[in-house]
């Protein structure tokens, strides 16, 4: 099963903390230099969705870490195969709308379920 958006935050903050700590850096440090509260890298550190990925980021430059953000898609295979077969990629995913739903959440949703690789629930 794929991991939940926050089980991955938590992971990323669990990766956090040690990378400051191994740099002998205070949390009190890494939030100055940061210009970020000690409260924010608190929540930082724990992986907490509500932080901004600026936020992230910012972090991570302190730390020395940004160059692992180029590594998002980097080894993105079927992204690069449709490109190299001269596949049309669409600016935009089809959309499909979302029924049963009260209709003060009745939302739309981009249809990727094609493009998922373990099945839907």
């Amino acid at each position: 099963m794929f991991p939940s958006g926050s089980e991955t935050l938590a992971v990323v903050g669990e990766n956090i903390k040690p990378a400051r700590l191994g740099r002998r850096l205070t949390a009190e440090q890494v939030a100055k230099m940061s210009e970020i509260s000690r409260s924010t890298l608190r929540q930082v550190e724990k992986g907490a969705a509500n932080v901004s990925i600026g936020t992230y980021f910012k972090v991570l430059v302190v730390l020395g870490l940004q160059n692992d953000l180029l590594k998002i898609g980097a080894e993105d295979f079927e992204g690069r195969k449709s490109q190299e077969w001269g596949l049309k990629i669409n600016k935009r995913a089809r959309q499909i709308k979302i029924t049963g739903l009260p209709s003060r959440e009745q939302k739309y949703k981009t249809d990727c379920a094609s493009f998922l690789p373990w099945p839907d629930k």
